[in-house]
């Protein structure tokens, strides 16, 4: 695309990273008459595109760790799990070329076992038990680093709003939902760090987290989102542009063409 040569003549890396929906991730627990046809026809499609864009496909990871038993989607809900969006993690830094951090690195705390999503709402399936959420803590998480909201100018320490979780929509705890523009930094690093931006939907909310170990982040919700991308990239010293976009969100959106706003 042209926003795609755009970066590229400022030498800004771009990737777009595929998340799988549930049907992609969870397929070997498929019915046997389910048709799969529709499902790979639109990563074979996607696919297609690996020599025009670097195309990072993170279905096949979930799902090899699906079939092995591994909870990387919730039940009731459309998102990955925070596993599910550590495996997320590890594949992008293994893409960059760097090393993620095991997950000995982190301390995994259950902070709901009544979690109940999307899915379930809308299926009507009562009788399914509730989800449980995971955050992948670690020392400093809640001091060393800041979350600014531009949309509403809120800041706050670390990445988690508890708040979220006395209510319904408690995967909105992580970066309190989906605001159209959200910065985190970390406040006192002891190296400079390059400036991610993720240009994403909902999925890269359990993500940021794990990639702002490495990276200053900015979210940019394009559903939101009423300013010029280029513009944004040009004045803040972007190093490194990620669409991170769940498969249905690819399908379905009708937001991409904001891009070329502003190219010129």
């Amino acid at each position: 695309s042209s926003f795609a040569g755009v970066l590229s003549e400022n030498g800004i890396p771009l990737t777009l990273a595929a998340a799988p929906r549930t049907s992609d991730a969870m397929e070997s627990k498929l019915p046997v008459l389910f048709d799969t046809n529709p499902v790979h026809a639109a990563w074979d499609t996607l696919l297609s595109y690996e020599n025009t864009i670097d195309i990072l496909n993170l279905r096949d990871p979930l799902r090899e760790a699906a079939a092995s038993g591994d909870y990387v989607m919730y039940r009731t809900d459309h998102h990955w799990t925070t596993r599910g969006a550590y495996l997320a993690y590890a594949e992008l830094m293994r893409h960059f070329g760097g090393e993620p951090l095991p997950p000995e690195a982190f301390d995994i705390q259950t902070v709901s076992d009544d979690f109940y999503g999307t899915s379930w709402s809308s299926a009507g399936l009562k009788w399914i038990e509730p989800d449980t959420i995971e955050w992948y803590r670690f020392e400093g998480d809640e001091t060393d680093f800041e979350t600014r909201i531009s949309d509403s100018g809120e800041v706050y320490n670390g990445f988690y709003d508890t708040s979220y979780l006395e209510g319904k929509d408690q995967y909105s705890a992580f970066l309190s939902g989906n605001p159209a523009c959200l910065e985190i930094r970390q406040l006192s690093p002891s190296e400079p760090r390059q400036k991610l931006l993720l240009l994403k939907d909902s999925f890269a909310n359990a993500l940021a987290p794990f990639l702002a170990r490495h990276y200053d982040l900015v979210l940019i919700d394009l559903r939101y989102y009423r300013q010029s991308v280029a513009e944004f990239i040009r004045e803040n010293d972007i190093d490194r542009v990620v669409v991170l976009y769940n498969m249905d969100s690819l399908l379905t959106s009708l937001d991409f063409p904001k891009l070329t706003i502003g190219l010129n």
